[in-house]
């Protein structure tokens, strides 16, 4: 189980440079933020033969790595609606971005490569029965301008996944998160708190 550290009753977090987490219900699995690593392949290991649903927290390609691997293999990905351009129509926003002239500390060009389709688009308050997990979206923006937290009613406990809202306690993933616009600390500032 190198791939996998167990955190609670049925509950894995991913190891590697980008943490996701699976949940696991016999013999099904529901992942958030599947990030990279050669993990998706190792799923046998704590049992999983299918993952049947996967949520995205927000659309960087680093933890959405595996999303377009587990949706071909037949999962269905939740994802912020705000933000789902980036994640479905990210081979579009490659092929029209401007790239030559930048005076913005977005972080839109940190978005996947390739498309992934999304078949259910969520904004905070709005909650979805996934594949047998109760899950309850909450608006989170402050890492990208439409991330989401969840949560999600698993093994008799309320798990809140928050992407990479929280890098550790009382600190924020990096301060570029901060900046939504040109310069804009104090409005971003207003928006992460």
């Amino acid at each position: 189980m190198a791939h996998f550290e167990k955190i609670g009753t049925d509950l894995y977090q991913v190891n590697g440079r980008v943490h996701g987490y699976v949940l696991v219900r016999g013999e099904t699995a529901l992942c958030v933020d599947p990030g990279p690593g050669g993990w998706v392949e190792h799923l046998d290991e704590i049992g999983v033969r299918r993952v049947a649903a996967v949520l995205a927290t927000h659309h960087h390609r680093d933890t959405l790595h595996h999303a377009g691997t587990l949706v071909r293999r037949g999962a269905v990905l939740a994802a912020p609606a705000a933000e789902r351009p980036l994640i479905a129509e990210a081979s579009e926003f490659w092929r029209t971005a401007r790239t030559c002239v930048l005076y913005d500390c977005g972080s839109d060009f940190f978005s996947l490569r390739e498309s992934v389709p999304v078949a259910h688009e969520l904004s905070g308050g709005q909650a979805l029965d996934l594949a047998g997990w109760r899950v309850q979206a909450v608006g989170l923006n402050g890492h990208t301008a439409g991330s989401l937290a969840y949560v999600v009613e698993h093994a008799g406990r309320r798990l809140a996944c928050m992407g990479d809202n929280l890098a550790a306690p009382g600190t924020v993933h990096d301060l570029h998160d901060f900046h939504c616009g040109y310069m804009d600390f104090a409005g971003g500032a207003a928006r992460l708190l």
